[in-house]
């Protein structure tokens, strides 16, 4: 598979694999607990075997890609994306946020984004105080999503409305900014909302909607209502509720 090193940042770095192919797979680098400079990432088998070419972005620290290689990084993206017939991407928490911040540059058409932030800064929306100390010095007016999301962006956002209040928030946000995106609600999915997924075969299908650009809601809630059935974690955490309930 032919490879190529389009950025090579102090804090970001893109990586194009297979670009001769019509269709450009975006993946962003996640949120990392133990994170230690960039993560070693190898392009993805499943990408591949649809025949698209996938370009992975990655961030030296947790800082919501928020430093001064995201300007570069944009310009170059704009020279190398313009090329294919269209452009998706499938993202989480983090990196779904990116995936926003760079939606523009990217000329993305198509995302499942997957509990992203409307922002990384604390109180907006009101309570979220999350990343309060990682954001400390970050630049505010560089992540303001309503400069430079793609307002005709199309996809889903998926989000646990029960047990992360904070990601519905962000959810309404984001979808008053870029109306043609669709809210999936997955209660008591976690953060991000493909935990009770990831314990059945549903994750997988998952996938294929994401590769596929699927937009129909109907399609993710079948989804997540199967994966309840048999996930021990949806199990536990409902009867943690009811039992809250109870009390």
């Amino acid at each position: 598979m032919t490879s190529t090193v389009l950025f090579a940042g102090d804090h970001l770095r893109a990586e194009m694999h297979n670009p001769d192919a019509e269709v450009l797979f975006v993946t962003f680098d996640r949120w990392r607990r133990d994170r230690d400079g960039f993560a070693a990432w190898a392009p993805s088998t499943k990408v591949a075997a649809h025949g698209f070419a996938e370009l992975i972005i990655k961030t030296a620290q947790n800082d919501w890609y928020l430093n001064p290689d995201l300007t570069p990084l944009r310009r170059v993206l704009k020279d190398h994306t313009g090329r294919f017939r269209t452009v998706r991407s499938f993202a989480f928490s983090m990196g779904a946020y990116a995936a926003l911040l760079l939606s523009r540059s990217l000329r993305l058409r198509h995302a499942v984004l997957v509990s992203p932030q409307y922002t990384p800064f604390p109180d907006l929306p009101p309570g979220d105080t999350r990343y309060r100390r990682e954001v400390q010095g970050l630049d505010m007016a560089l992540g303001d999503l309503a400069e430079v999301v793609a307002p005709k962006l199309r996809g889903v956002v998926l989000f646990d409305p029960l047990g992360n209040p904070v990601d519905r928030a962000h959810a309404r946000l984001i979808l008053a900014q870029v109306p043609r995106m669709v809210g999936i609600a997955m209660p008591l999915a976690g953060h991000p909302a493909t935990q009770v997924l990831l314990e059945t075969t549903e994750y997988g299908k998952l996938r294929a909607l994401a590769f596929a650009a699927e937009r129909d809601p109907a399609l993710y809630h079948a989804l997540h209502v199967q994966a309840r059935r048999t996930s021990p974690l949806y199990k536990a955490r409902l009867s943690e509720r009811l039992a809250r309930r109870v009390r």
